[in-house]
């Protein structure tokens, strides 16, 4: 099911304070969105920088989910200047080589966090406690425990706002409507997911394959997504598969969950419109 494409990347960097760095590709309209499910879980409870922009002729992922070897060049430290990031895929998984805040891939008339939503001092230990800005990088525990509220104020204070259902399922499905974000079927291991991860929240990007074609990672797994329309969507990586089945992990199902609902493996990521 999956593509082989290869492609490139050119920057255009402003970085002031905790930046973006955007990737333009392809994409197709959203399906319908699956019937919803049953929520099941407990129930309780800045700064916005300049952003860059990296446009993208083609976006490529090898067969089987497993991405070539990665590249990512030093983006310029000096405000107002250009860089130019060159990669073969999507950067890997490691926050040293970030040369920004906020990585995010564009998808149609919309860009989304390349990663789960962080903190700003979060490491690959410590989901840390800076609440001033939302990220999206390598390498680090993503933002957990918070309410629907509190995470549309995060996206938002950073000049961003919850994904819609559509704009995620766009997103993970891509232009060949996968059935997973990395092809399909399901492949154990591939991603942190409640089928087979390790039980365990892991660092952003921490499983390689666990991407889509044009690098946007962990869509399924390690945490559960919320919504602008308080869905969860992509699974955790709590073993629960007595409830959720694996469908769940995928790019098609989505659960309600209540406006308070928290939980430490419930997550988000951030979108917007691009102008």
């Amino acid at each position: 099911m999956r593509r082989s494409l290869a492609f490139s990347l050119a920057a255009s960097a402003l970085i002031a304070g905790c930046g973006s760095d955007a990737t333009d590709v392809a994409s197709s309209e959203p399906a319908a969105d699956a019937a919803r499910g049953t929520d099941t879980g407990p129930t309780g409870g800045g700064v916005t920088g300049s952003d860059a922009r990296v446009d993208a002729a083609d976006a490529a992922a090898p067969q089987g989910g497993t991405p070539a070897a990665d590249a990512l060049a030093d983006a310029a430290s000096t405000p107002a200047s250009d860089a130019v990031v060159d990669a073969t895929t999507a950067p890997p998984p490691d926050a040293g080589l970030s040369p920004t805040c906020r990585q995010t891939v564009r998808v149609g008339a919309y860009e989304i966090f390349a990663y789960e939503a962080s903190r700003p001092d979060a490491t690959q230990a410590s989901a840390g406690a800076d609440e001033t800005d939302v990220c999206s990088r390598a390498g680090v525990l993503p933002w957990t425990l918070l309410t629907h509220a509190e995470a549309t104020a995060a996206c938002a204070n950073a000049g961003f706002a919850l994904c819609t259902n559509d704009q995620w399922q766009t997103a993970c499905a891509g232009p060949d409507m996968d059935l997973y974000p990395y092809g399909g079927p399901h492949a154990d291991a591939v991603c942190n997911d409640h089928i087979a991860g390790g039980n365990a929240l892991e660092p952003t990007g921490a499983r390689p394959g666990c991407r889509t074609a044009n690098g946007i990672f962990d869509l399924s797994g390690n945490v559960w997504e919320i919504t602008a329309e308080s869905d969860r969507r992509g699974a955790s990586w709590r073993l629960n598969a007595s409830t959720y089945q694996q469908e769940y992990a995928g790019c098609f199902e989505h659960v309600f969950i209540n406006d308070a609902y928290a939980d430490d493996d419930v997550g988000f990521r951030c979108c917007r419109a691009v102008e």
